[in-house]
């Protein structure tokens, strides 16, 4: 008899030890799925903007942006000063117009020695490499621009000689299309 209440008190601990078990296992996956909820509520991760090198927060909510018909001078979206220069450049380039606006849909700024010379990258996201062109003007009037067309780097300037290249160009050229031939276009 005293075996038989031994084998039944063991019995009982075992199944209480299981039961227990059980409910810890249950508490646990309640208080992981809480926690995965909280995380998903609160995410924090960020991503590094390729351009500046910035952290931007993972909650960011971006919303879609329209660009205006018209350049808004001194805004986001057009890298000239005022009329008179967008009217020279659009001379400079003639009919390759369509050219730049294909490969200037990003625009980065280049930066200068100079304060009174204006850089600017642009490209066609996906084709960098490809489809990219660099304009470049000064206080002045002066300007230079070059593009990517086909195998062929087109070049203009209204600053006198055409075969004088400006270095960001020349720097940009070599970079990317340095075996490329160079078109002279414009005055």
């Amino acid at each position: 008899m005293k075996k038989m209440v031994m084998i039944l008190s063991l019995m009982g601990t075992l199944l209480l030890a299981t039961a227990c078990s059980e409910q810890a296992t249950k508490e646990t996956e309640k208080d992981n799925e809480q926690v995965e909820s909280e995380k998903a509520e609160t995410d924090t991760s960020a991503v590094i903007d390729d351009e500046t090198a910035e952290e931007i927060p993972g909650d960011v909510e971006y919303v879609e942006a329209e660009l205006p018909d018209k350049p808004e001078y001194n805004q986001i979206f057009s890298i000239f000063l005022d009329d008179q220069m967008e009217e020279s450049f659009k001379k400079l380039v003639g009919e390759d117009l369509d050219i730049f606006r294909v490969t200037f849909q990003q625009i980065t700024p280049v930066p200068t020695d100079d304060e009174s010379v204006y850089a600017f990258h642009g490209y066609m996201p996906g084709l960098e490499g490809v489809a990219e062109g660099v304009v470049i003007f000064d206080d002045k009037g002066k300007m230079w621009a070059a593009t990517s067309e086909g195998e062929n780097v087109n070049f203009y300037s209204n600053s006198g000689d055409v075969n004088q290249h400006h270095p960001i160009i020349e720097d940009w050229r070599m970079s990317f299309f340095s075996g490329s031939p160079v078109v002279y276009k414009g005055q």
